[in-house]
């Protein structure tokens, strides 16, 4: 028969098992991560913290790269910038020195990187990114770790904040398609110093457009957006087929700029962008090119006359005769009528059209009204 100290001590040391067991929350129970993706979250939160030691303060915006695009999808700038600049600061008084890495865990989709900071426990969230794990809270990640996370990820909130348009502009990964977009939601929230600040660094052509088109649409001028829009087949076919939508909202802006713009260039690149563009691209252009006619006839015919381009290879002398000869209500047809008489390079001009639209008054006769029924 075992002794009564023998049965204490069994005792004892069940009832301090069942303690132990009982501290551990419920992130330390989740299953194991592999070694390597807990060798690849430690690395991400250590480089995390060693680039924020590099960083003053109101350079906050620079380790957006490290969050998801959901994390950031309903945050506003400035509250990132509040949280990323304490973090800066904290980082730079040396709280995360003494980082511990516990493990990691698979909760499912999501990693966690289990650490102590400060003797403060703390359970990290990171989301699969084609970056790849990126982390999925922003609070968490900068320290306050009595936060509760979503532990199936980050819902993204539509319509996304300006700060995940931010990051995806910051994105080295991210497609043309996908920076062009974001940079078209920098024109939708109107805030002109992110639009200016990513124009000024970007290399895209597309990218850039996008980025002077949101700067001119937060009241900034359009002519830098006009003269940066690419005008060479290649690249229009480019957006064209990777997003006919954008390619439709800047073509569109294209118009409205040299709808608005007391200067020529616009309009010649205007003109310049049907001309060099393939047939589908073309099509975007043909109504914008209508409205722009119709609005300012004589800068139509000015850069039509500057880039003297024959009536037979001209795509938009044939747009403009197709689509308006015999409109006699139209402002560029009674322009360009009354212009024809007088005398000048755009007389000319206007004068060989209006032989054109007679020609095809002729072989396309304007259909009578129909008569209404009794």
């Amino acid at each position: 028969m075992l002794s009564r100290r023998v049965v204490l001590l069994v005792a004892g040391i069940a009832t301090q098992l069942l303690f132990l067991s009982g501290c551990r929350d419920e992130y330390e129970k989740m299953q194991k991560a592999s070694d390597r993706d807990l060798q690849t979250l430690s690395e991400r939160y250590k480089a995390l913290i060693a680039e924020a030691k590099g960083l003053k303060p109101d350079d906050a915006l620079q380790l957006l790269h490290h969050f998801s695009t959901a994390s950031l999808s309903a945050m506003q700038t400035e509250e990132f910038k509040a949280k990323a600049s304490k973090f800066i600061a904290d980082a730079a008084a040396g709280k995360f020195d003494k980082l511990e890495i516990r493990g990691a865990r698979e909760p499912g989709r999501l990693r966690l990187l289990l650490v102590t900071v400060d003797k403060v426990k703390g359970n990290v969230p990171f989301a699969p990114s084609p970056d790849g794990w990126k982390f999925d809270d922003v609070d968490v990640a900068f320290g306050n770790f009595e936060k509760k996370f979503n532990i199936k990820g980050s819902t993204p909130a539509y319509p996304p904040s300006l700060l995940s348009s931010v990051a995806v502009l910051q994105d080295a990964q991210a497609t043309v398609k996908e920076r062009v977009n974001a940079a078209l939601r920098v024109a939708t929230s109107k805030d002109r110093a992110i639009a200016d600040r990513f124009a000024g660094q970007e290399k895209d052509p597309w990218v850039k457009a996008a980025l002077l088109y949101a700067a001119w649409k937060s009241d900034g001028p359009c002519e830098p957006f006009a003269e940066a829009f690419p005008i060479e087949r290649d690249l229009q076919t480019q957006l064209y087929d990777a997003d006919v939508d954008a390619y439709q909202v800047l073509v569109t802006g294209l118009h409205d700029c040299a709808t608005v713009s007391a200067k020529l260039a616009p309009t010649l690149r205007l003109y310049k962008g049907c001309y060099q563009a393939d047939e589908k691209p073309r099509s975007v252009y043909v109504q914008p090119l209508v409205n722009m006619a119709s609005a300012k006839p004589e800068y139509i015919l000015k850069a039509a006359n500057q880039l003297a381009i024959k009536y037979e290879e001209d795509p938009i002398a044939n747009i403009l005769v197709g689509a308006l000869h015999g409109e006699t209500g139209n402002p560029f047809f009674q322009f360009i009528t009354k212009h024809a008489k007088e005398k000048g390079p755009t007389a000319k001009v206007a004068k060989a059209w209006v032989e054109k639209m007679t020609a095809r008054d002729e072989e396309e006769p304007a259909t009578p009204p129909a008569t209404p029924n009794p």
